[in-house]
């Protein structure tokens, strides 16, 4: 819930973007609306093909089912590199 509210409100700041591109003023908020309802679904069609491809992985990978506290630890590092990169990255631009 907090997730979509963040979203809804980092949506709405996109008004001043539409409305330079020249959108009626009666079309900001259906802009928005179907903007950020967009934005949501993408996200939960990216978290069920990632889910899609554990349950795969976890179905046919004797060697993850043995291992999972290691490949659990494996994957946090990435992200958790992966996401000091783009904050280094937007921090120094």
């Amino acid at each position: 819930m907090t997730a979509a509210l963040f979203g809804l409100l980092h949506g709405f700041g996109f008004a001043s973007v539409l409305q330079d591109l020249g959108l009626p003023d009666d079309l900001v908020v259906p802009a928005l609306l179907f903007f950020n309802l967009g934005v949501e679904l993408g996200q939960l069609a990216f978290i069920a093909v990632v889910l899609f491809v554990v349950w795969v992985a976890w179905r046919s990978s004797a060697w993850l089912r043995a291992h999972l506290r290691e490949a659990q630890t494996a994957i946090i590092y990435m992200l958790g590199s992966v996401s000091a990169l783009w904050l280094i990255e937007r921090l120094l631009t």
